[in-house]
Formats: C-alpha cells, sequence, structure tokens
C-alpha cells in the first residue's frame, strides 16, 4: 500500500500552481473586483476535488495530497506574505493573509472528513456525493455572494438567519445549486429525469437554507458537509424505494 499518487499530487499541485497565479495575475490588473477575485479562488478551490475523486484510486491516497498541499500552503503563503507583490493580491474579507490561510484550512479540514467519511467509509460508489456538496458550495456560494452584493436589496429577516444574507443571494443560490447538482446527477448517475430534479431542487433547497444560517465564513464547512450527506441519504432512500 502507498500514501502517495504521485502523479495525481504533481497535477494537483499544478492545478493550483496555474489557477491561483492566474486569479492573482487578474487581480493585478484589477483591484478592485475583489469579491470576484475571491470567489474565483473560492470556485478553484472546490473544483480541485474533480483532482482528487478522478485522477486517485484509494481515498487515502487524496487525503495524504491534501496534508502535503496543506502543509505546503502554510509554508509558501506566509513567506510570499512578505513580499509587497504578495500583500497587494491579498483576497480575505480583512486583506489579511491570516484570514486567507484560515479559510483555507477550514476547506481542506472540510474536504479531508469528506473523503475520509463518504469515499472511505462507504466505499467508491457513494464518492460522487463529495462532488455535489463541493460545486453546491463553489458554484451556489458564489452566485449567492456576488449576486446578493450586487442586486440585494431585501434583507432575510427570519429566525436564525445571517441578517446580512438577502433574498436575491438566496434566489441566485438556489437556481444555480439547483441547475449545478441537476447537471452532476444527469452525467454521473442512471437516475430517471424526474428523480433527478426532485433530488436536485431538495439539495438545492438543504444547501440555500445551510447558507443563510450559516456566519463568519462557515458556511465552508456546513454547505459541502451539509450537502454532500444529504445527497448520500438521499441514493440510499431512493435505493429503497426500488426495493
Amino acid at each position: 500500500m502507498t500514501l502517495i499518487n504521485w502523479r495525481g499530487l504533481a497535477i494537483f499541485l499544478a492545478y493550483y500552481g496555474v489557477g491561483a497565479g492566474s486569479i492573482a495575475l487578474s487581480s493585478h490588473f484589477h483591484p478592485r473586483a475583489k469579491e470576484i477575485i475571491r470567489k474565483a479562488y473560492h470556485l478553484m478551490a472546490c473544483c480541485s476535488a474533480f483532482i482528487l475523486l478522478f485522477l486517485f484510486d484509494q481515498w487515502y491516497e487524496a487525503v495524504f495530497t491534501l496534508v502535503i498541499f496543506a502543509g505546503l500552503l502554510y509554508i509558501v503563503v506566509p513567506l510570499g506574505g512578505r513580499l509587497p507583490v504578495i500583500k497587494r493580491l491579498s483576497i480575505g474579507r480583512k486583506d489579511s493573509l491570516g484570514e486567507v490561510l484560515a479559510q483555507a484550512g477550514l476547506f481542506v479540514i472540510t474536504l479531508a472528513i469528506l473523503l475520509i467519511t463518504i469515499w472511505g467509509g462507504l466505499g467508491q460508489m457513494f464518492k460522487f456525493h463529495i462532488l455535489v456538496g463541493m460545486i453546491t458550495l463553489g458554484i451556489g456560494d458564489t452566485a449567492a455572494a456576488l449576486i446578493g452584493k450586487r442586486f440585494g436589496r431585501r434583507q432575510l429577516k427570519l429566525p436564525f438567519v445571517d441578517r446580512n444574507k438577502t433574498l436575491a443571494g438566496s434566489i441566485a443560490m438556489i437556481v444555480t445549486a439547483f441547475g449545478s447538482i441537476t447537471a452532476l446527477l444527469l452525467i454521473f448517475t442512471d437516475m430517471p429525469l424526474m428523480m433527478v430534479i426532485i433530488s436536485a431542487l431538495v439539495l438545492a433547497v438543504v444547501g440555500t437554507v445551510i447558507e443563510a444560517v450559516s456566519v463568519a465564513g462557515i458556511d465552508t464547512i456546513t454547505i459541502p458537509l451539509g450537502v454532500s450527506f444529504a445527497s448520500v441519504l438521499l441514493e440510499l432512500l431512493y435505493n429503497l424505494l426500488l426495493g
């Protein structure tokens, strides 16, 4: 048994190197578009789940790759943060590289939990559900943030809902999450179209509710965990109904 898939590790690190470098270059030419840049990093990170799930044969290889990546991240970013050019590319809400590392750490931990519990605990046939949670976070949460900031006029004045959440942002999330999850279900499963639509709608609503009640960036954890496990439960229920 080997813990390292060198080819997968190289591709994973190259993906982040090229992706982060391209986004950083864009931020240099568009310094005022900080929220868009921040969400671009956010989406790039979520899409890295595709590499872990399809280029690695074993869940522990994917987890070990995450460990190596996190170690490099916590070395490279603080060192790079000493350079003025890197400081100007900061994309944290508080313009702090510490905020970037904190969010990256939460993301790595969340993805590792999903890999261990779903792929490692339930088996390879269930690993697709990790994508459902990650894409809901990557696309849905990004749409909620950008649309909410641009067009959000009416806040969601509901119990337990973050006062910063808006109706426009929640609508954007449920629509984009529904479309993304529908596409994933059509590509990776053989579910009937009606079940695909129902499942995607349920999961989009779950993700939107979780996003609305999550505060202080905790949705990096709550959305992928909640949606991924809800997706697993829906598949188990679907299989149970089929007998």
